[in-house]
C-alpha cells in the first residue's frame, strides 16, 4: 500500500468529535470529559486563566484559524449578526481553507479518535464543514447547553456584556449547532446535568457518538479531580428563564427544546425537532439585519470607548509630564533664587572687602607718613642729610 493510500485510509477511519456551544456554557468541562472516552484533544492547548482555572481545552491551531476568519469577515467573538453568511471568495479565505485542510488531515492521520473545541466554531460551521467534507473525515458533534441566564450573568461579571446581547449571541451559537448538524452523529449535553451525574452523561455521549464507554480510572479522576461544583456560581431553572426580564421568546423556545434533547425525551433527528429549529433558524435570519446593525453600533461604541481610553491615558501621561516639568521649573527657580542670594551676598562681601582694603590703605599711608617724617628728622639731627 502506498503512503498516499495509507494516509487516505487513516483519514477515512479517523473519527473527529467537534464540541459546539456558547461561551461560558460548560464547553470546557464537557470537552475535558471527552478524554475519558479516549478522545485525543492534542497538546497545543490554550492555557488556563483566572476566569477558567481548570483550562479552556481549546486547540490553539483551530482557535487561530477561527480568529483570523472572524477578523476577515469583520466580526469578533462578541459581535452580533453573523447569521446565514456567505463565504467570501478571497485570497485570505483560500489560504485559511488550505491551512485548515492540512491541519485536519494531519490530525486524522495521527489519531483514530480526536476532537477540538472552540465556541467560535458554532458560528463558522459553513467554513469547517466544507473543510471536513474535502478532507473526508468522519465528524460527530457534542452540543453543549446551559441555562442562558447563567451565561448572561457569567459574561456580565467577566466582560460587562449586557443581557440582551448575550441572549441573541446564545441563539447565534445554539441554533446553527442544531440546524447545521442534521443527519450527523451528535448529542446534546447539559452542563448542570454533567456536574450532577458525569458518568451518566459520558455514557450518553459514548452511545450517541459510537465510541467506547468511559474508562473507570479516567472517569474517577475526571469526577474527583477535575469537576468542581464550587466553580458553578449560578443555577437556574426553566421557570427562572421564563420569568426573566426581557428574555426573547426564541431563547425560551430553544432552551426548552435543548433541555428535552439533553434529557432524551425527544429525538434529535425527529421531524418535530427539525421543524422547530428550522423555524427558529428562519426567525434568526429574519432578525439578522437588526442584529447586524446592533452589532455594528456596539462595535463602534467599543471602538469609541477604546479611543477615549487611549486619549485619557495620553492626557494623563501629558499631565504627569507637565507636572514633572513644573517641578523641574520650580527647582530651577529655587536654584536661581539661591544663586541670586549668593550673588548679592558675594557682592556685599566684595564691597565690605573693598572698604576694609581702603581703610587699611589709609592706615598704611598714615603709618608710612609718620615714620617717614621721623626718619627725616632723625637723619637731619645726625646731620646725615
Amino acid at each position: 500500500m502506498s503512503v498516499e493510500i495509507e494516509g487516505l485510509v487513516k483519514v477515512k477511519n479517523s473519527k473527529l468529535v467537534v464540541v459546539l456551544g456558547m461561551h461560558r456554557s460548560g464547553t470546557s468541562a464537557i470537552t475535558r470529559g471527552l478524554e475519558v472516552l479516549g478522545v485525543n484533544l492534542g497538546d497545543n492547548l490554550y492555557p488556563a486563566a483566572i476566569d477558567n482555572p481548570k483550562g479552556f481545552w481549546e486547540d490553539n491551531d483551530f482557535l487561530g484559524i477561527n480568529e483570523e476568519l472572524l477578523a476577515h469577515l469583520d466580526y469578533s467573538v462578541d459581535r452580533l449578526g453573523l447569521i446565514d453568511w456567505q463565504m467570501p471568495s478571497t485570497a485570505i479565505v483560500e489560504s485559511l481553507e488550505l491551512k485548515a485542510e492540512k491541519l485536519v488531515s494531519e490530525r486524522c492521520k495521527k489519531n483514530a479518535l480526536w476532537g477540538f473545541k472552540d465556541p467560535r466554531t458554532a458560528r463558522l460551521l459553513p467554513f469547517w464543514q466544507a473543510v471536513f467534507e474535502r478532507v473526508g473525515c468522519d465528524v460527530r458533534y457534542v452540543i453543549a447547553t446551559r441555562n442562558p441566564i447563567s451565561i448572561v450573568e457569567s459574561l456580565y461579571k467577566r466582560s460587562g456584556f449586557e443581557g440582551g446581547t448575550t441572549f441573541y449571541l446564545w441563539l447565534e451559537h445554539l441554533i446553527p449547532a442544531i440546524s447545521g448538524t442534521m443527519n450527523a452523529k451528535r448529542v446534546v449535553v447539559d452542563y448542570d446535568q454533567l456536574l450532577e451525574n458525569p458518568k451518566l452523561q459520558l455514557l450518553r455521549v459514548a452511545k450517541a457518538l459510537g465510541v467506547t464507554a468511559p474508562e473507570p480510572l479516567a472517569l474517577f479522576a475526571f469526577e474527583s479531580e477535575f469537576l468542581d461544583v464550587g466553580l458553578r456560581h449560578t443555577y437556574f431553572t426553566m421557570q427562572d428563564l421564563e420569568r426573566y426580564p426581557s428574555v426573547p421568546l426564541q431563547v425560551v423556545t430553544a432552551y426548552d427544546w435543548l433541555v428535552k434533547l439533553a434529557n432524551d425525551s425527544v429525538l434529535l433527528d425527529s421531524a418535530e425537532t427539525k421543524s422547530v429549529f428550522e423555524a427558529l433558524s428562519q426567525e434568526l435570519i429574519f432578525l439578522s439585519p437588526t442584529l447586524n446593525f446592533i452589532g455594528y453600533q456596539e462595535q463602534k461604541i467599543v471602538t469609541f470607548t477604546q479611543t477615549i481610553a487611549e486619549r485619557e491615558q495620553l492626557i494623563a501621561a501629558l499631565q504627569a509630564q507637565t507636572q514633572d516639568l513644573q517641578a523641574q521649573a520650580q527647582d530651577q527657580l529655587k536654584g536661581a533664587a539661591w544663586m541670586t542670594s549668593q550673588r548679592d551676598a558675594w557682592e556685599q562681601s566684595a564691597v565690605q572687602s573693598h572698604q576694609a582694603i581702603a581703610a587699611l590703605d589709609a592706615k598704611l599711608y598714615k603709618i608710612r607718613s609718620h615714620w617717614g617724617m621721623r626718619l627725616i628728622n632723625l637723619l637731619c639731627k645726625n646731620k646725615i642729610l
